[in-house]
């Protein structure tokens, strides 16, 4: 039924009305990884998703990337009209493999937001480890999973202190029957300087901070998030010669940073924060904590409702009062 109903208000031109009242509103999308048409990974976005997706935003938008986004703010006191800023996070190498020719082929720019540390040290995100102990689990035991227990798990595990963390994952892989190997598989492989470079040297993506670790934030200690923030800031600067000005919270979610570690980004020589919390850049948006859509899948309706602004017109009420 909503399905319907959304195209019901695109046909009448529902949705060209809201990209006109909003225009003056940013839209920052949040992707993570791709696949190819050959490869199957229900977690990661299908080649033929990103086109679409693009396409619609070459079609109806500006693109921009978040430096430039707040470089025009800054020049003009306000926010360009119709722009849309795309954020990758993690920095995997299916971007440059997979994603990367579509960008190119639209001609839409991105930033790319990486975790410093495992870059240096070649290893992987520990979430993307999680994920391929539930994936070897369920082929070894020829089943799925209780899928909420194992939500539950990696919940539990999000909370932890580092070393805590990497001891449960451990606890959580032998109860599974699972080796975590030392590298990455393929589609969790993360891009090595090399390849980011070759991003840099292509003018149209942007390299920003995903911390060095890819830990919450708000279970670090002060001096443990200053780190995360300043090091990966200076890391990435000294090998990619490039200035870092974004900086993107590991999960995101509210409750996964703290209001100090806003203060800490601004300290550190940041221009912005990026969180992962549903939202639009309105004039109330924290520049330190800036909201996202999170990729909705191959629904391209539910897409445009989004990004066209429908669902912020709906939601009016609740930025009104913030």
């Amino acid at each position: 039924m909503k399905y319907w109903i959304r195209k019901t208000i695109m046909a009448l031109g529902g949705n060209q009305l809201a990209r006109s009242i909003t225009s003056r509103i940013p839209r920052i999308l949040m992707f993570h990884r791709f696949r190819s048409a050959h490869e199957v990974d229900p977690q990661a976005m299908s080649i033929a998703d990103l086109r679409r997706q693009l396409d619609y935003v070459r079609r109806h938008f500006v693109p921009v990337t978040i430096a430039q986004l707040l470089g025009e703010r800054e020049s003009s006191a306000d926010y360009p009209r119709k722009a849309v800023a795309i954020t990758i996070d993690d920095g995997h190498e299916s971007f440059l493999n997979v994603a990367l020719p579509v960008f190119r082929e639209f001609d839409v720019p991105a930033t790319v937001f990486i975790v410093s540390d495992l870059v240096e040290r070649e290893q992987w995100i520990w979430a993307d480890k999680f994920n391929f102990v539930v994936e070897r689990a369920r082929e070894k035991r020829g089943d799925q999973q209780d899928v909420l227990n194992t939500q539950a798990v990696f919940e539990q595990l999000c909370r932890l202190p580092l070393d805590e963390r990497d001891l449960g994952l451990a606890e959580f892989a032998r109860t599974c029957g699972v080796e975590i190997p030392a590298h990455a598989p393929p589609k969790y492989r993360l891009m090595n300087w090399e390849q980011l470079r070759h991003l840099v040297a292509l003018g149209t993506i942007d390299i920003g901070s995903h911390s060095c670790t890819h830990p919450i934030m708000s279970q670090l200690t002060q001096s443990q998030s200053e780190y995360e923030i300043a090091h990966s800031k200076a890391m990435i600067e000294q090998r990619l010669a490039c200035p870092v000005t974004s900086f993107c919270y590991p999960n995101g979610q509210a409750g996964d940073y703290e209001d100090y570690q806003l203060r800490q980004l601004e300290q550190a020589g940041y221009a912005c924060g990026i969180a992962s919390h549903f939202g639009y850049v309105t004039q109330h948006a924290k520049r330190y904590a800036l909201p996202r859509i999170n990729y909705v899948g191959n629904d391209l309706n539910l897409f445009a409702k989004y990004v066209d602004g429908i669902e912020y017109l709906q939601r009016k009420p609740q930025y009104d009062l913030a």
